[in-house]
């Protein structure tokens, strides 16, 4: 089993980390895994039906424009999707 880490962002102090979990041992082999960290060492995987807060993930960014979405691309949360832009 290992995980790939696709798109990080940071929200309230926290380090939110999205990508896949790979195990050949499951029939569906690469899951979408979330992942948080408050001090960047230190991971918990956190189960995406439990996230109480909105996760935005950068997926363009220029010096004066960052967008971002939720539920993250490839996620299975079936939410509307949420837009954040910001300068």
């Amino acid at each position: 089993a290992h995980m790939t880490g696709e798109e990080i962002t940071v929200v309230d102090g926290n380090v939110w980390v999205s990508g896949l979990d790979y195990d050949a041992r499951r029939q569906t082999q690469a899951l979408a895994a979330l992942w948080r960290s408050n001090d960047g060492e230190v991971w918990e995987r956190v189960a995406l039906d439990e996230i109480d807060t909105n996760v935005p993930f950068v997926i363009a960014s220029t010096t004066n424009l960052r967008i971002g979405v939720w539920p993250a691309p490839g996620s299975p949360i079936e939410e509307p999707l949420v837009l954040y832009v910001a300068d």
